[in-house]
């Protein structure tokens, strides 16, 4: 078992002074907190653009970059992709940024939504109204490293597992709708019916 800052370089995204103003045309695609979900991917051609001149690479986010949630209910990572554009991690974000030789992006991804990990976070956290990790404790988030191809066939498992999930979920859904459809078709077919008298 290893700490996460054992395994990552830990750095805190980019803090804006005033508001970030989204553009249209131009600018660079920024991660928020709310980009941040249980899918544990961030599709960065769905993100807003900003005016973001002068931002210094600490926070680009590189190809295999994780985003984590350090602030509100859910502290969770997710890997940012489907661009070889520059993407900026905004604060309260924090970056981490594997080292590959040691753990693979997409199983720290998936470690720090498991129990042990959300655990340790509970333990860490700070804030009453607004929940924090502190740096302090994400850096000594316990992992459990097996080598590389173990965490390549865990990953995979994990995503078929959650696309099952999903799956099942939609098939209960489309079995509802049917459902309500024969029950409508039923109850239309068996009313009784009114003459003209309104008898």
């Amino acid at each position: 078992m290893m700490q996460l800052s054992e395994l990552c370089d830990i750095r805190m995204g980019f803090s804006a002074r005033g508001r970030v103003e989204p553009v249209e045309d131009g600018g660079i695609p920024y991660v928020q907190l709310k980009d941040v979900n249980a899918t544990g991917v961030v599709d960065a051609k769905k993100l807003t653009n900003a005016n973001l001149p002068d931002i210094d690479d600490r926070y680009r986010l590189t190809p295999n970059d994780i985003v984590f949630r350090s602030r509100g209910a859910h502290n969770i990572g997710a890997l940012v992709q489907g661009t070889d554009k520059d993407v900026v991690a905004l604060a309260p974000l924090t970056i981490l940024r594997p080292r590959r030789e040691t753990v693979l992006p997409e199983y720290l991804v998936w470690f720090i939504s498991q129990n042990p990990a959300q655990r340790h976070f509970d333990a860490g956290a700070r804030g009453t109204n607004i929940r924090m990790i502190p740096r302090e404790c994400l850096a000594k988030l316990p992992v459990d490293v097996p080598d590389l191809e173990t965490q390549h066939q865990i990953v995979k498992i994990a995503h078929l597992a959650r696309r099952e999930s999903e799956l099942s979920e939609l098939l209960a859904h489309k079995k509802s709708e049917l459902m309500s459809f024969v029950l409508l078709k039923q109850a239309r077919k068996t009313q009784p019916r009114v003459n003209e008298a309104g008898f």
